[in-house]
């Protein structure tokens, strides 16, 4: 809910309210049938007092709010009335990045891939890592390369995993 708020207030300067449940006025509401498993569908209704953003999961209802989010990139706070049902056609949609060439990213870099990533659905991030690592067992596989560190590593899953991306 907050990278919701966060990117409407950015992108039109407006503060929506935005709730779990039925209220009076205009707003937004986010619902989800709490479901744990892989389906990642969701339908977006947009009418004249409200925005309704349902998913069949925790993850699809984080799907419906990107999409929603895209809307409004693109069109601003003017976004006319519509419906969207969605789901993805591959349960898997992937990214490798290879972390040898060039620099080597840092973990706050990483994470700003993953946010592009969960942006755009894609479910599962690769890294691409050799030398860029800091092995314990062979440091000197990592000399002069400002490696990712294993707690990096841990702390970008942790990331990841909010975001829904293994």
């Amino acid at each position: 809910v907050t990278f919701l708020v966060s990117q409407l207030q950015s992108c039109t300067g407006l503060k929506v309210p935005v709730a779990h449940e039925l209220l009076s006025g205009r707003k937004i509401i986010l619902t989800s049938g709490r479901n744990h498993d892989h389906d990642e569908s969701y339908t977006i209704e947009v009418n004249e007092n409200s925005v309704e953003i349902h998913g069949v999961s925790d993850c699809a209802l984080f799907r419906g709010i990107t999409t929603f989010i895209q809307m409004v990139r693109s069109t601003g706070s003017l976004i006319p009335c519509c419906r969207i049902s969605d789901s993805p056609d591959f349960h898997i949609r992937g990214f490798l990045h290879d972390t040898t060439r060039g620099k080597v990213p840092t973990c706050d870099s990483l994470k700003e891939i993953a946010l592009q990533c969960a942006f755009y659905k894609i479910n599962h991030l690769q890294l691409y890592i050799e030398h860029s690592f800091a092995f314990s067992m062979v440091p000197e596989f990592s000399v002069d390369s400002d490696p990712l560190t294993s707690e990096d590593i841990l702390e970008l899953d942790e990331f990841c995993r909010k975001h829904y991306i293994e």
